[in-house]
């Protein structure tokens, strides 16, 4: 007999019955199939063990079970035996219940199923790897990615985020969730669920797909422990059942409670808020301070391929990157002069911290974002920081606002680094930014919104990189006067 309800939202149809009866074993009985854990894994639960767990876990995930043959003849478990197939009826499901999307487990399931369903029904089914031991070549873990990323295909993400609550007992959630101003990468939402509020960060699924982000963001979250256990003013995200980062259906997000407060607006930020951000990246810098040997990590992006992918692909970008091709080149070899430079020191960094992610309430700053967090060199960190509060951002530099920066900077930390106008080439790590615009500009992104903005964000920073080309005689003397003043 199928199992599902009136709220089922997926249905996934495995090939025939089992020889034993349904009623002993349920659905995927077999000890050695993977449909438990995986599924369990997709969804971020744990996995059922008996039959009443299982019941519950799919009633509580919307998900119906059946199979696309209802009888047949079978020598053993030889799918190439079948024979007098008897199909079940699928209608009955889709008429009782919302059914979002069909899904069969295996190529049995999807032969059977397009010879005996699929026309008649109307409906065609999205093919998953089968679950079963003899798909030996697929490990649990590509079983669970693929899977994950099919059935979180057809939520929405509103959807998505009400099965993230009710499966983290944070409560149903109020609809609809509300978009909030974010950073460039991540989307940010806030979310009522039973009189709580909350913000929610959905990650990037293109930035999830690298091989090393996962890494990344379980070394900065350790990082955000040891901020907070210090004192900084910092939204960390929630730890829920263990864990900070949640994973549902192929996608990441993280939970926080929410902080009120505002972002300053770019073209309002005052000489005070300069001088207490400074503070506050000179306090990060001064908890963990170490010798390390400065092995630069030099930048070697080859503009020349950039520009020819771009011309190929007729992207709109193509030709201001032509025009900026030699000044890219120059401004990188001035980038990797600077970090050859720098001293052999290295401490916790958050080199995002500019004014877009520092909230302020009632004039009290609390840092957001943390996910860039992690060691690296301080005179890097507070150089690019200093220029971000000043303006540069913007092609309008205040270098009143740079030495602000600094004076709450070297109040909290101070190494005795005199030599900032030298590593003055730290500011064109713009290019970096630029370069991953590209690529978001020409295809590697999540949505056609996401490449937009990739597109607008390449023409703001070579904006950007010309602005400090051409005032670098100004901030060169400035730096210089930071360290003349302070030594």
């Amino acid at each position: 007999m199928p199992f599902y309800d009136k709220e089922s939202k997926i249905l996934i149809l495995g090939s025939f019955p089992s020889v034993k009866s349904r009623e002993q074993m349920f659905f995927y009985g077999h000890p050695q199939n993977r449909f438990w854990k995986v599924i369990a894994s997709v969804f971020s639960d744990k996995e059922p063990g008996t039959v009443t767990e299982k019941k519950a876990f799919l009633r509580a995930h919307h998900v119906a079970l059946w199979d696309v043959i209802g009888s047949c003849d079978i020598e053993g478990s030889s799918d190439s035996s079948i024979e007098n197939v008897v199909v079940n009826d699928i209608s009955q499901i889709l008429k009782a219940a919302d059914i979002r999307g069909i899904f069969v487990n295996g190529k049995t399931a999807e032969k059977y199923y397009k010879r005996y369903i699929e026309q008649e029904l109307g409906w065609k089914a999205v093919c998953l790897p089968s679950t079963s031991p003899a798909n030996a070549a697929w490990s649990l873990e590509t079983l669970v990615l693929t899977w994950g990323k099919a059935i979180g295909g057809i939520f929405g993400l509103e959807e998505l985020i009400s099965e993230l609550f009710e499966t983290r007992d944070l409560g149903r959630i109020q609809l609809p969730i509300i978009p909030v101003s974010g950073g460039f990468m991540h989307k940010m939402y806030k979310v009522e669920a039973d009189g709580k509020t909350y913000a929610v960060k959905h990650l990037n699924p293109a930035i999830m797909k690298r091989s090393e982000a996962l890494s990344n963001f379980t070394r900065a979250e350790e990082l955000e422990q040891i901020l907070e256990d210090a004192g900084l003013p910092v939204i960390t995200a929630m730890t829920i059942y263990g864990s900070k980062m949640q994973k549902i259906c192929g996608e990441f997000f993280y939970i926080f409670h929410w902080q009120e407060g505002r972002i300053t607006d770019w073209n309002s930020i005052s000489l005070g808020q300069c001088t207490m951000a400074g503070e506050i990246q000179g306090r990060i810098h001064s908890i963990d301070q170490r010798k390390t040997a400065n092995l630069p990590e030099l930048s070697m992006v080859d503009w020349d391929d950039h520009i020819t992918k771009a011309t190929t692909a007729g992207s709109e970008i193509a030709s201001c990157l032509e025009e900026s091709r030699d000044l890219l080149y120059e401004v990188q070899e001035e980038l990797n002069k600077a970090r050859k430079n720098l001293p052999d020191i290295s401490t916790i960094i958050d080199e995002d911290m500019d004014p877009k992610n520092v909230m302020w309430n009632k004039g009290k700053p609390f840092v957001i974002d943390l996910e860039c967090l992690d060691y690296g060199n301080p005179i890097s960190s507070a150089l690019q920081l200093s220029l971000q509060w000043a303006g540069i951002t913007l092609c309008d530099i205040d270098l009143n606002k740079v030495k602000a920066f600094f004076k709450g900077y070297l109040t909290a930390y101070d190494n005795g680094f005199k030599d900032y106008e030298k590593v003055f080439g730290l500011a064109y790590t713009w290019i970096e930014w630029l370069e991953y615009n590209i690529t978001r500009a020409l295809g590697q992104c999540r949505d056609v919104d996401d490449r937009q903005l990739g597109i607008a964000e390449v023409k703001n920073t070579l904006s950007r990189i010309k602005y400090i080309h051409d005032k670098e005689s100004d901030i060169r003397r400035a730096l210089h006067m930071i360290s003349a003043e302070r030594y």
